[in-house]
């Protein structure tokens, strides 16, 4: 599928404002939770499935685009861990296994992950936390 690649590569390479891409992410979950049966229809098309995924990454992405020194911090610790982090293991990795968080550090630190799950940068599994795959595929790819 060369023609789908490429479109999907275009689609990656765009810049998007971050209102115009909170938008656009929010019409494409308001079209995939009203229109289910039309949705899953639309995904069986070949290549449709990737163009959409590559939108919505662009989309999440681009919202994230304005990440905090603290969500760059928990990005790349989550990025290089093996498997998804707990809050204690995250807390622990940050400052140390005796180091006590400030309140308003650790206030920080759980807005920070909760803008970043909003944002569909990291997925949050119970209390774990990993990066999404979407973001992963599109790393691996070489496009981020």
């Amino acid at each position: 599928m060369p023609k789908i690649n490429q479109i999907c590569n275009l689609i990656a390479s765009l810049e998007m404002q971050p209102h115009d891409a909170e938008f656009l992410r929010k019409m494409m979950c308001d079209f995939r939770t009203r229109h289910s049966v039309a949705y899953r229809d639309l995904m069986k098309i070949p290549g449709t499935a990737r163009v959409w995924t590559t939108t919505e990454t662009l989309a999440a992405l681009s919202c994230a685009k304005r990440l905090g020194s603290m969500q760059r911090y928990l990005f790349e610790l989550v990025y290089e861990s093996d498997k998804p982090m707990t809050l204690a293991a995250i807390r622990r990795a940050a400052a140390g296994e005796d180091f006590v968080f400030r309140f308003t550090v650790e206030r920080s630190l759980r807005h920070a992950l909760k803008r970043m799950v909003d944002n569909e940068v990291v997925v949050a599994n119970g209390d774990r936390f990993c990066i999404h795959p979407r973001i992963l595929a599109i790393m691996a790819d070489g496009k981020a």
